[in-house]
């Protein structure tokens, strides 16, 4: 599970099973798994292939949540755009 503070910035990934009482930052996990909507496709990737859910974190320019995305999606975005990797 993602999780985000009231300004909807990520603070991280949770793992809901492993979490006995209350949720503290030391059950979260964000490194290296966000990315910015106005990055590279490659950074994207990263962020999806890091994440220990297999979804990279998705953020504006404020680094508010947008949304998450998979490897999968963004590989069917270059495949379906091949100009957006070098375009970016």
């Amino acid at each position: 599970m993602l999780v985000v503070d009231p300004l909807r910035k990520p603070l991280g990934w949770a793992q809901a099973d492993l979490i006995k009482g209350e949720l503290t930052r030391e059950h979260l996990n964000l490194s290296g798994t966000s990315a910015s909507s106005s990055g590279t496709m490659r950074q994207l990737l990263d962020a999806a292939l890091s994440s220990p859910s297999r979804r990279g974190v998705v953020v504006n320019e404020h680094g508010e949540l947008i949304g998450t995305v998979t490897a999968t999606d963004v590989v069917k975005a270059i495949e379906a755009e091949p100009h957006l990797e070098t375009a970016r």
